[in-house]
């Protein structure tokens, strides 16, 4: 796994440093175009300036690339923490709602037998309504324990959100880092 992370990681280095030295070559050119001709006395310096800023810049990435890398799979992870606990959050609120329409339920169809018993009362009914009474009973437990069970994944999302969204402005910073121009 760390030989992956190290070839990856080399491998992200070598192509900055090649598109640095395709950025370096062609500001040369375009330098050169602009100006006349200059002597050998001015040549040298000015391509040792380039090669110092070159160096400079590979080092810059040899250095943060490796943070970048650590950062990155940390977000990746981070991420799946948080689509983790919002799956667990959208399901935890399909069962809550389910439980409260079968808790409505049972109560409508106890209302509709005690207004049958009022006028046909039967041990049958007596019976299905106390049957009755404990489903909708149980279902309402249910429903407040999915509402609980929601409200505890609400606030472990916040702090876990919070987290991936360090690790994004670091990463921005980072990739900043990584691309802005060498300091002269």
């Amino acid at each position: 796994m760390k030989s992956k992370w190290f070839i990856s990681a080399l491998a992200g280095s070598i192509i900055f440093a090649i598109a640095l030295v395709v950025y370096v070559k062609a500001s040369a050119r375009s330098t050169a175009a602009l100006q006349p001709e200059q002597s050998d006395s001015q040549v040298v310096p000015s391509l040792m300036q380039e090669v110092k800023l070159l160096r400079m810049a590979i080092e810059r990435s040899n250095t943060t690339m490796p943070a970048f890398h650590v950062l990155l799979e940390r977000t990746r992870l981070q991420n799946d923490i948080v689509s983790q606990i919002n799956h667990q959050a959208y399901d935890a609120k399909l069962e809550e709602e389910r439980s409260r329409l079968e808790t409505e339920q049972y109560d409508h169809r106890i209302d509709d037998l005690k207004e049958k018993q009022l006028t046909n009362y039967t041990p049958e009914t007596e019976n299905e309504i106390k049957e009755l009474k404990i489903q909708a009973d149980q279902s309402r437990k249910r429903a407040e324990l999915y509402q609980q069970q929601l409200g505890q994944l609400n606030a472990q999302l916040g702090p876990e959100q919070n987290k991936l969204n360090n690790f994004t402005a670091e990463l921005d910073r980072l990739q900043a880092e990584l691309t802005s121009a060498p300091k002269r």
